[in-house]
């Protein structure tokens, strides 16, 4: 069995799930289970980029890993939208995008780069949500939430 690599599968799954988590908690459309299976599908693609073409002669792993990328990018286009003049999603699509990419380095084996970046995003959420940063940032006219950060609750 390849114990290493569900090791990798199940903590780019948690990491996605954390962050599924805060979206989730902020009423976001798409949460938990969304971030958890993208992070665990972008962790499997890496993994069989990298060993699951062993026996063939030339193999280049960056080729899949791309199609990530870039596919994870029309799931996003499908979570931004414009609702009264405004664009929203925004923020959530870009999590989920980022949600794949910390996907692909835990399966790359970068673990503690995944998790680094896995509790970044959770941070950089969670600051910018803070009540203090949202009235300091609106006292001083600044248009920082521009998107689907707009309060809602």
């Amino acid at each position: 069995m390849h114990f290493d690599w569900m090791l990798r599968l199940l903590i780019a799954a948690f990491c996605g799930g954390i962050i599924g988590y805060e979206r989730n908690s902020h009423n976001k459309p798409s949460g938990v289970r969304t971030h958890a299976i993208l992070a665990l599908g972008s962790a499997l693609a890496m993994i069989i980029s990298q060993y699951g073409f062993e026996d063939a002669a030339k193999v280049d792993a960056a080729r899949l890993a791309a199609q990530v990328v870039s596919g994870v990018g029309f799931l996003g286009a499908g979570i931004i939208f414009m609702r009264s003049g405004g664009v929203v999603g925004l923020t959530t699509a870009a999590g989920m995008w980022t949600t794949a990419i910390i996907g692909l380095a835990i399966g790359a084996g970068m673990l503690d780069l995944g998790i680094f970046s896995a509790l970044m995003v959770c941070g950089i959420q969670l600051f910018f949500h803070s009540k203090v940063v949202r009235k300091r940032i609106k006292r001083d006219g600044h248009e920082l939430f521009d998107d689907d950060e707009e309060d809602e609750e």
